[in-house]
């Protein structure tokens, strides 16, 4: 219970006043007997107890209506708290939060969500005096505060005009958290927050410990309460492996649809380098989401723009998928030699000459029908120069890597590197040692003695094993191996087992780079397998399928994009922008190799990293970044379950079909019941003008 108008409590000292008169009443009189009325005197008794037992109940009923005139005066409101004793009028501190995710451009029959968000603000903020105080705070993946502190209600209304939903998340109750501490440090009682959004569940992350400010009213104004139908392209899959000139690969995309039983198929188009590249048919329904792919081939090399477009529908937001294809030109792939045959013109047949063979059977004789480029250096003289460029390193054998070495390659691994480790008994120390623990590889690499085994097991789903039809995989399976090595695979993917169930070859990733390691020796030595007629395409596929192309960039707006640069650092870069905005761009020289990073991105669409130089920029590298997949199907919570959802119990809720003012006055203070209270009275009033005139009848 509580009052708007406490002061007026004063009046139900009125009550005192009929006690005051009714004592007053009650003087003493001098007592005369007449004989003639002594026998009806023990009548008159119990009449007068019978008139003033009225007149005490006469007296409640009038002390009760001044009471209950002056609580009506007072203006009682039913509010399940603290009374507030403070009048509408003081003035207030204002906190508004606006939803600025993806999901508020939403179009439904009265315009979009963030067109409603703008007019419910600004009918908030009319009705605020000029004394108040606005914090104005429009929220992503974080809030950030328009005004840039405490503004006026007019200057909150010119920037909520000009205010306009973004493509990334929201996070709701960190933006909230932060207003909360703001309106604790303002020095008003009345402080109120207001948030406003489509309060689906991917808005709720955290209140965290912040602490409610003293007489704080809060309000919830939820403005999608039954979204409309929505289908959009909502995922994609680009190639495991580097796409080459002229080598097909797969496209697929996924669509989703929110809301309905069913949904009539619709078309979506692919276009790579600005030119149309076909189009499919995607059919999914509520739940069920539909996958297709397509297969297309690029002739140009650099990088590629990529988008997935469908018809537009009420959001745009996933109706447009952007990604980045670099097509490489060659894998330059460097074959790390043992130090004996690193150098040595006596063409021995070892497993580094053995590899270099399967990888290039032409022996450098016909570069141009190879589509790696293969450079063999000793692992006592690998450095970083002789990484830079390279999309792969193959060690052959594993001797003469020591923990510079190691190092150097597990952070080159790390920053995006492939490799691959094809063991022989000299080189299992230094591997165990240095090597695969860098790598986040199994720490323990031993020789079986005396053993022999058979491959098995090819996953025909895994991209390594794909591009093999059975009877390749029945001649992969037919060649001994005389050599092979066992050690405890841990929680890394098994990509091939001897018949006998023990790993044959292990792949993890480390970083964003890939690791693949052979179990068995792959020299001639090894084994039959080393001279089969798959050994060769098992190589070559085991090369492009680990090959650490770096994975073209797809993040969601609001993330950081980060390159590395392959000259250290020391040029002057920028970042052009989907809009064709140059980006502030800064150069992180912790990491290795140096990155060029940008902190966030804003829109939807392509960035490009250039280097300026004096004929003009050049292009480094490209990205892409999206609507976040799922902004366009989200479900909204019940109105009902927001107070507990939000963890403000005494939050007020205010419908979108809800009139505002009425609604933010019960949020503040409370129902009145001051009507009932009246009519109470009246009816008192009544009562009490029947029970006087009776009683002068009586008297």
């Amino acid at each position: 219970m509580g009052f708007l108008n406490s002061l007026l409590l004063i009046g139900s000292l009125g009550a005192l006043v009929p006690l005051i008169i009714h004592l007053l009443e009650r003087r003493k009189v001098q007592k005369l007997e007449f004989p003639s009325l002594r026998f009806i005197l023990e009548l008159n008794r119990r009449r007068m107890r019978r008139l003033n037992l009225q007149r005490i109940l006469l007296l409640l009923l009038r002390m009760l209506l001044i009471i209950l005139i002056a609580f009506a005066l007072a203006r009682p409101t039913l509010l399940g708290g603290l009374a507030r004793i403070f009048p509408e009028s003081a003035p207030r501190a204002t906190a508004l939060l606006l939803d600025a995710s993806a999901s508020m451009n939403l179009e439904t029959e009265t315009g979009s969500l963030g067109d409603l968000a703008r007019t419910r603000a600004d009918e908030i903020l009319a009705a605020l005096d000029d004394r108040d105080e606005v914090l104005l705070y429009s929220v992503e993946e974080r809030a950030f505060d328009l005004g840039g502190g405490p503004i006026s209600p007019t200057l909150a209304r010119e920037l909520v005009g000009a205010w306009q939903p973004g493509s990334g998340t929201c996070a709701l109750l960190g933006g909230a958290a932060e207003a909360l501490t703001a309106l604790a440090a303002m020095p008003q009682m009345q402080r109120e927050l207001y948030l406003l959004s489509d309060f689906a569940e991917a808005t709720l992350d955290d209140l965290g410990d912040v602490e409610i400010p003293e007489g704080l009213h809060a309000f919830a104004l939820p403005l999608s309460e039954n979204p409309p139908i929505n289908a959009g392209i909502t995922e994609l899959r680009l190639p495991l492996r580097p796409v080459l000139p002229g080598r097909p690969f797969k496209l697929a995309v996924r669509g989703e649809q929110q809301g309905g039983e069913t949904v009539e198929p619709f078309p979506v188009e692919l276009e790579l380098g600005g030119h149309h590249r076909g189009s499919l048919q995607l059919e999914p329904r509520a739940g069920n989401p539909d996958w297709r792919e397509l297969s297309v081939s690029l002739e140009a090399e650099g990088f590629v723009q990529g988008v997935w477009r469908k018809k537009k529908d009420r959001f745009a937001g996933d109706d447009e998928l952007f990604f980045t294809l670099p097509v490489t030109p060659r894998l330059g792939v460097l074959l790390l030699e043992p130090p004996e045959v690193a150098g040595s013109d006596e063409g021995r047949l070892s497993l580094s000459t053995h590899l270099a063979r399967a990888l290039d059977p032409y022996l450098g004789q016909r570069p141009e029908e190879l589509s790696l480029r293969l450079e063999n250096v000793a692992a006592a003289r690998l450095n970083s120069s002789r990484l830079a460029g390279r999309h792969l390193a193959l060690v052959a054998g594993g001797a003469g890597i020591d923990a510079t070495r190691a190092e150097l390659l597990a952070d080159w691994v790390a920053a995006g590197g492939g490799l691959v480790i094809c063991p022989d008994e000299s080189g299992l120390g230094e591997l165990a040692r240095y090597l695969l623990p860098r790598v986040a590889g199994p720490r323990s690499l031993e020789s079986v003695e005396g053993a022999s085994g058979y491959l098995a097991d090819f996953d025909p789903d895994h991209p390594l094993f794909a591009g093999f039809a059975d009877e390749h995989r029945q001649v992969l399976t037919r060649q001994p191996l005389w050599r092979i090595f066992r050690t405890r695979p841990g929680d890394r993917d098994v990509l091939t087992r001897f018949r006998d169930g023990r790993p044959a070859m292990l792949g993890w990733r480390h970083g964003q780079g890939r690791v693949r390691l052979l179990l068995f020796e792959a020299g001639p030595e090894g084994g039959e397998l080393p001279y089969s007629s798959m050994f060769l395409p098992l190589i070559q596929e085991l090369t492009q399928e680990a090959a650490g192309t770096v994975a073209p960039q797809l993040v969601a707006v609001g993330e950081p994009l980060s390159w590395p640069l392959k000259d250290g650092g020391d040029g002057e870069y920028q970042v052009v922008g989907p809009d064709e905005q140059v980006l502030p761009v800064r150069i992180d020289t912790g990491a290795f190799p140096p990155r060029a990073v940008l902190d966030r991105t804003a829109t939807a669409g392509f960035y490009t990293l250039q280097r300026r130089g004096a004929a003009g920029p050049v292009t480094i590298a490209m990205a892409a970044a999206r609507v976040p997949a799922d902004e366009g199907l989200l479900t909204p919570l019940a109105p009902d379950s927001l107070p507990g959802a939000l963890g403000l119990p005494e939050l007020a809720v205010i419908g979108r079909n809800d009139l505002l003012a009425p609604a933010l006055h019960a949020g503040r203070f409370g129902k009145e019941i001051t009507l009932p209270l009246l009519l109470m009275a009246a009816l008192l009033m009544g009562i009490e003008l029947w029970a006087g005139q009776r009683q002068t009848r009586d008297t």
